[in-house]
Parts: structure tokens; C-alpha cells; sequence
């Protein structure tokens, strides 16, 4: 290859990633997850927000009766495990503040995605472990944390 072709080759590969690059970022959004207690789960708690999908961003507000949290980028990590064709979903958040992590995970058998014009609508029944909402101190033991709280969600992620 001479010295005009592997500059043509190099310019060729910087365009394709320009390319792919731009790509990728016009697709990208965060995901809206609406998670409601099951008729029988006694502790009404709600999330609702938006969550890390394509775009690592985080915006979800936990309610407890009157009492709230709400997790955002500035105040928590966010991590998220998916495989919705294979039944698997699991959000895990650390607060920077409380130093308490919530971890809500999907009932494998229980996930039913369908396909949208611009996404995926994707319904199933969780479970949530996380620091009791409106809390302000550190989770020091279990009595901080509500566990095995049982939810219904719907996951809509759309471009």
C-alpha cells in the first residue's frame, strides 16, 4: 500500500466512526419506568422516573406514603443489568449521601416486552430493596431498609 492510499484508508476510518458515532447518539434516551405496589403488598411504595438506558442518566423518585427520595445523577450511581428477551432486568442505585443502595430486580417469568414503533414497552413484577424514602440519616442497619417489597413496572424505552 502506498503512502496516498493508507492516508486514504485513515481518512476513511476516521469518517466511519464519525459516522457510527453520530449514530449512536441520535438513538439514545434514558428509559421511564413506572413501578406501583401489587394489590396484597401492604407497604405502598412507588418509583417512578427515568432510568439509565441507552444514555447513563438517572432521575427516579421513591415514595412511601408522604415520604419520598428521589435518586439522580449528582446524588447516586446507577447501574443497570438487561437482557429483556431472556426474562432479565435489575436496577441497582448507590446514594453518595445515605450510602444506602436500592436494588430492584425482575421476576425472570413475569417479563413480557413487546416492540414499539420507537422502542420497547416492557412489562413484569419486581422486588425492591431499598432505604426507607425520606430518610436523611445513613443506613446504619436492616431496620433502614424496606426489603422484598413486591411492584409492578412497566419499562418504556423509545427513541
Amino acid at each position: 500500500m502506498t503512502g496516498p492510499q493508507k492516508h486514504k484508508l485513515a481518512y476513511l476510518a476516521f469518517a466511519a466512526c464519525l459516522i457510527l458515532q453520530g449514530n449512536a447518539f441520535a438513538g439514545s434516551n434514558t428509559a421511564r419506568l413506572t413501578c406501583t405496589p401489587i394489590r396484597s403488598e401492604a407497604r405502598l411504595v412507588r418509583l417512578e422516573g427515568d432510568v439509565p438506558a441507552s444514555i447513563e442518566d438517572l432521575n427516579l423518585k421513591i415514595t412511601l406514603g408522604a415520604a419520598s427520595t428521589t435518586l439522580n445523577r449528582d446524588n447516586s450511581d446507577a447501574y443497570t443489568v438487561e437482557n429483556l428477551a431472556k426474562g432479565v432486568y435489575t436496577l441497582t442505585i448507590r446514594s453518595k449521601n445515605s450510602g444506602g443502595t436500592s436494588i430492584l430486580y425482575a421476576v425472570p417469568s413475569s417479563v413480557v416486552s413487546k416492540d414499539t414503533p420507537n422502542g420497547v414497552s416492557v412489562k413484569f413484577l419486581a422486588y425492591l430493596d431499598t432505604p426507607i424514602p425520606g430518610r436523611s440519616e445513613p443506613v446504619q442497619s436492616a431496620a433502614d431498609m424496606l426489603d422484598s417489597v413486591r411492584l409492578t413496572c412497566t419499562y418504556l424505552y423509545e427513541i
